[in-house]
């Protein structure tokens, strides 16, 4: 993983922000079959409005969408330990009654934004 590259969300989280109405355009999209295809140009429509397509956003958008449509506060914070800051990351978001900090710490930006967005959407889903 290239970590001076933003990633995009993999199948399965594309698959479960079509079930939860994600319609922004984006310039990925992934077919039924998991193949991803990419434009050079931002689609004005969301491929989650055709059947057999799901649109592949950034995980940073992604998480953008939760924080503008489903009002959900989410970031990836740097863990502090006795006082200084580390190379671990973790995640909060708040959810109706206070604020949720996830359990665990990760090596990276990348990968604690993803479990992030793994986080949100199950908590969607439900």
């Amino acid at each position: 993983m290239n970590s001076q590259q933003l990633q995009l969300v993999t199948f399965e989280q594309a698959k479960r922000l079509k079930e939860l109405r994600f319609d922004w355009g984006v310039k990925s999209f992934y077919a039924t079959n998991g193949r991803l295809y990419t434009t050079h140009y931002s689609c004005a429509e969301s491929s989650n409005k055709i059947n057999g397509y799901f649109s592949a956003p950034l995980i940073a958008t992604a998480l953008k969408w939760f924080r503008d449509v489903k009002k959900i506060g989410c970031s990836v914070n740097q863990v502090i330990i006795i006082g200084k800051i580390s190379n671990r990351y973790s995640f909060s978001y708040n959810k109706t009654y206070g604020c949720q900090y996830s359990t665990i710490d990760f090596d990276t930006y990348e990968a604690a934004e993803s479990a992030l967005l793994d986080e949100l959407l199950t908590i969607l889903e439900k």
